[in-house]
């Protein structure tokens, strides 16, 4: 697999997250693109099972009065903690906790209403264990050993949270979350900036029922507008295609593309769509993606332009088109 989640809160909502509890899409401070994710509480995204696991965020937090041993982040095995980092009351130094209990205390400290890239390695093991934490790429938390705390063997989700204070947020962006299986992605994530390009036209090939206007303007709005505005497959082997916005990028390298939307099916019955691209000409369908009755996220990865077998290209994503089929 490699790289398991790549997120930036792009859609303006927060379906990436399994259990959102008090967490929202913000446009007031983001590293890059349009939004991040705004934490005044907990938010939870589950994993696979992993004993091994790389990830990488921009983080930044506004904060009246911090006044709280709450956790920053946290990895878990079903209820229980098995790690977790805070910020020392007093002297403002990152901490690691073997489930919750202090293990590692940072040299680095935190600082407020300042921007931060993180990365976080965990191993899991009862004597080779790994915990380590670096903040803009300079290591900070470097520990090994007993990393499983009581009874537990993996982790399966991890959260981020603002602790109990007074006026204190949390800004998180440019997520990626990789394991160690594949040939690419299984170590650290390294930077990385989260974009998107907004359908702007049809497509060659349209065949939803729009609820009104063309196609493509029931699909353009950020955050979704819930059933307002929406195009409708019944029939199967439908699928429209869009064009897209131009990606505005210039001197980078493109390491990955993918293809997301928000839809939800009308009836109890099991109905799969699938998601496609158009490239020089030739199309590309991906996997079939189970529908819910509720709106919900569903993407595809492209690392490379699946037509040259290269990497994307500003020149590719300027004249891609994306679509939606139904099965």
């Amino acid at each position: 697999m490699g790289r398991l989640f790549t997120d930036g809160a792009e859609f303006g909502d927060v379906l990436f997250w399994t259990l959102p509890s008090s967490v929202s899409a913000s446009n007031v401070r983001k590293r890059t693109g349009n939004y991040s994710y705004l934490a005044g509480g907990e938010a939870i995204k589950a994993l696979p099972t992993l004993t091994e696991i790389f990830m990488r965020f921009s983080w930044e937090w506004v904060v009246g009065t911090y006044n709280s041993s709450g956790y920053f982040f946290a990895f878990y095995q079903g209820a229980t903690t098995v790690a977790q980092v805070r910020i020392n009351t007093v002297t403002r130094q990152w901490e690691y906790y073997l489930g919750t209990t202090l293990t590692l205390t940072g040299t680095i400290p935190a600082t407020e209403d300042q921007l931060f890239v993180i990365d976080l390695h965990l191993k899991t093991d009862n004597s080779v264990g790994v915990f380590q934490m670096k903040i803009d790429g300079v290591m900070n938390i470097d520990y090994s050993g007993d990393t499983l705390p009581g009874a537990t063997t993996a982790i399966d989700a991890f959260g981020y949270r603002a602790p109990s204070a007074t006026g204190l947020y949390i800004y998180m962006d440019d997520i990626a979350i990789n394991d160690t299986t594949g040939v690419v992605d299984n170590s650290w994530c390294g930077d990385g900036r989260v974009g998107i390009q907004r359908v702007n036209g049809n497509g060659d090939n349209i065949d939803f029922v729009p609820s009104a206007g063309d196609n493509w303007e029931n699909v353009d709005e950020i955050p979704i507008d819930g059933d307002t505005t929406y195009n409708q497959g019944l029939v199967s082997g439908e699928y429209d295609l869009y064009n897209l916005e131009p990606c505005g990028l210039s001197n980078v390298s493109i390491l990955r593309g993918w293809i997301e939307a928000r839809a939800r099916k009308t009836k109890a019955s099991p109905e799969t769509v699938l998601l496609g691209l158009k490239t020089d000409g030739t199309e590309y369908w991906n996997d079939s993606h189970n529908l819910m009755l509720s709106h919900s996220n569903i993407r595809r990865d492209h690392t490379i332009n699946p037509k040259t077998g290269s990497a994307w290209t500003i020149a590719d994503l300027d004249a891609l088109q994306v679509g939606f089929k139904v099965e």
